[in-house]
């Protein structure tokens, strides 16, 4: 099941198909608010299931999934727009949902494993134990 809300009313859409799900929350905010979204970060958005969980595939060749809570509380919602693959390093680039770009660099195996091509949709999770910030003197 699929919920999105839109974000200038409130207005909740609900159902089992996220493109469904996904086109009319689009046609409701343009049409109620003149206001255009982005089909592919909305679909992005539906892509998280209730609240922070995730469906991960089992790793022992089952059919099925495992929901499972994350503790990152840093997850962006974003579009692929590039994936370079490299001998054994993929970098792939995410537009998100206010337009920024993110670089990430994983393994390739791992960008093979969840299917990462342009225009799917994906959910960036940041977990750093560090985080550096410099300013001008």
């Amino acid at each position: 099941m699929y919920e999105q809300s839109c974000p200038r009313c409130g207005r909740d859409f609900v159902g089992d198909d996220r493109d469904r799900v996904a086109d009319e929350v689009v046609a409701h905010a343009l049409d109620e608010h003149g206001h255009q979204l982005d089909r592919m970060v909305v679909l992005a958005h539906l892509a998280e299931v209730g609240t922070r969980y995730f469906d991960v595939q089992k790793r022992n060749g089952t059919e099925g999934g495992l929901k499972m809570r994350l503790s990152a509380r840093n997850q962006l919602h974003g579009v692929v727009v590039e994936v370079n693959d490299g001998e054994v390093t993929t970098t792939v680039k995410i537009r998100l949902q206010g337009g920024d770009v993110m670089t990430s660099s994983i393994t390739k195996e791992a960008a093979t494993e969840l299917g990462l091509a342009p225009d799917k949709p994906v959910v960036v999770i940041v977990k750093a134990s560090d985080v550096i910030i410099g300013a001008a003197d």
